[in-house]
């Protein structure tokens, strides 16, 4: 499972890659977390993505990192200042460090947009459309 971000001003875009079943396992973990209370939009069977800010996917890794501490033994965190929150915080920090920085939006490419705004829309750009050719694609890499 990978995740991409794309900031668009004071939102952000979460972009997920994996199977099917991951992709909609990881929504419904920053779904629960407070992350996103919008919906799962899905680019092709390998691609999702959903609009956040980037308060809330902070605020999301740190109630899971909580969550998960709340799980251990919390004893050798008492009397220390900040308790295990400051764990949670370095936890949450770490993990939106390690969301790669790209773009998660399909992209039009200029001639595609050319051809839509001049009501030039042919049955051969519906079908570039279909397969996926002229539309920005996240690159996987292994």
């Amino acid at each position: 499972m990978k995740l991409i971000i794309q900031h668009n001003g004071a939102a952000c875009v979460v972009g997920l890659i994996g199977t099917a079943s991951e992709i909609v396992e990881h929504f419904n973990g920053f779904w629960n977390h407070g992350a996103t209370r919008g919906e799962l939009t899905w680019g092709h069977d390998n691609f999702a993505h959903f609009w956040t800010t980037p308060k809330k996917l902070y605020s999301s890794y740190l109630s899971r990192a909580r969550l998960e501490l709340m799980k251990r033994d919390t004893a050798k965190y008492k009397g220390k200042k900040g308790g295990f929150d400051v764990v949670a915080r370095r936890f949450a920090d770490l993990k939106l460090k390690q969301i790669r920085l790209d773009r998660c939006l399909y992209m039009y490419k200029s001639e595609d947009i050319y051809k839509v705004t001049l009501g030039d829309v042919s049955d051969e750009w519906e079908k570039d459309y279909e397969d996926g050719k002229g539309l920005y694609k996240p690159v996987v890499k292994a």
